[in-house]
């Protein structure tokens, strides 16, 4: 029997699985500035080769 001051609340969850997501770089830091550095290189030597022509 209720009262009519009185709340009922229901919580019901299927499961208590969650999701864990976690991230890791791919490249190392030297990796990438290696990378970086060879791109811009590769560019820079096109961009002068264009203007000598």
């Amino acid at each position: 029997m209720f009262h009519r001051d009185f709340t009922t609340i229901n919580l019901n969850w299927g499961s208590f699985e969650y999701l864990t997501l976690s991230q890791y770089w791919v490249w190392s830091m030297p990796t990438f500035i290696a990378a970086l550095g060879g791109s811009m290189g590769a560019w820079l030597g096109l961009s002068i080769l264009s203007l000598i022509q």
